[in-house]
């Protein structure tokens, strides 16, 4: 099988004082599937940050991450190649984050190269324009280099916060990286 080289990780949070954490949703086969359609199966994962990858966390997103929220889980999609061996395909993670009027929580499936596969909204509290798939569609093939910007690269005309509030979930997924996960 081939290593998932970057399973990008980091749960947004939309203000200093909120803390992150990841949510802890159970996903279905059809959640998963409609990330990574291809797959032929999804294996359940568990990664611990270690204390480095937690400090890093919590530069970056200006809160303390507690002993619970350093434990990760999430699935890897994989599917036979032409050679009719296994090979990763990207990861699925379920992420939890806050917007003006409460929970955002999306379930965001990432691909090899750490583009955005896909994302599902699965609690809002926020504008329901933030779970329209048009608005969705936006993110698809987002990398960590490119522009996340409301009102440039990503467009909405709702309320501003809760399109900012899933944007900077996405961002911050792209925020840390451990080195590699066999898929």
């Amino acid at each position: 099988m081939k290593v998932l080289q970057k399973s990008l990780l980091l749960i947004g949070i939309f203000s200093s004082f909120i803390p992150c954490a990841w949510a802890h949703v159970d996903l279905t086969e059809e959640m998963l599937q409609g990330i990574f359609p291809k797959a032929d199966a999804f294996t359940a994962r568990n990664k611990t940050l270690t204390s480095s990858e937690a400090e890093e966390l919590e530069r970056v997103t200006g809160t303390q991450i507690s002993t619970h929220a350093r434990a990760i889980a999430f699935h890897v999609a994989i599917a036979k190649n032409e050679g009719g061996k296994y090979q990763s395909l990207g990861a699925v993670f379920t992420v939890h984050g806050t917007g003006p009027q409460g929970i955002i929580d999306a379930v965001i499936g990432y691909d090899l190269n750490s583009r955005v596969r896909g994302i599902i909204i699965i609690d809002n509290k926020n504008d329901p324009g933030i779970q329209d798939p048009n608005f969705l569609s936006q993110f698809m093939g987002k990398g960590i280099k490119d522009s996340l910007v409301l009102g440039e690269d990503i467009q909405f005309s709702g309320e501003s916060g809760a399109a900012k509030g899933l944007i900077g979930v996405v961002q911050k997924l792209f925020s840390l990286s451990f080195p590699s996960v066999e898929g």
